[in-house]
């Protein structure tokens, strides 16, 4: 019985890529002003100066949703916190069909949540930011991205080479 319990649970593991950022956290989640409470109950609440806390993101995409194929969920700690912008999104979603993924995981940083007498009783809304690294958004344009290319058009011979690209054109970070 107890193997049957473990083919299932291999079975129902989603496969997940775990994204190496570059360490810009350049790009932002989007509608995070729907869910601020939720980001306020993951931050501890608002401070005076406010949160710099580093999380980790699933990026989970909704294949299902009516009108919009493209819709990624950002969740933090199992919790919906915003979506990534359409453009990133739909990049996102053909790296991980390339890879035969389902969703990504990356670091992110919960940045705002300040609230000050100074201001007279203004709060600073919370913002997701992303650690995605730059070729994962430039995959929706027309071009490939640069450092795939350069990859490319080395020698095979290279086994660094080989290791930064695989036949996508896609580095191979899985």
């Amino acid at each position: 019985m107890q193997g049957v319990f473990r083919l299932l649970s291999r079975l129902c593991r989603r496969k997940v890529w775990m994204v190496d950022g570059d360490g810009d956290f350049a790009c932002g989640a989007e509608g995070e002003r729907y869910f601020q409470a939720a980001l306020d109950g993951i931050a501890g609440g608002k401070t005076e100066l406010g949160h710099q806390i580093a999380v980790v993101a699933d990026l989970i995409p909704e294949r299902d949703r009516p009108g919009q194929s493209t819709a990624v969920q950002v969740v933090i700690d199992g919790v919906l916190v915003g979506y990534l912008a359409d453009s990133h999104a739909n990049a996102l979603i053909q790296a991980l069909d390339v890879r035969a993924l389902q969703s990504a995981r990356v670091e992110a940083m919960i940045v705002g949540g300040w609230f000050g007498e100074a201001m007279r009783g203004r709060q600073g809304d919370y913002f997701v930011l992303l650690d995605l690294p730059l070729w994962v958004l430039e995959w929706s344009r027309e071009k490939k991205p640069s450092r795939a290319k350069t990859a490319e058009a080395r020698p095979p011979s290279s086994s660094a080479a080989t290791a930064e690209a695989g036949p996508s054109g896609l580095p191979d970070r899985a």
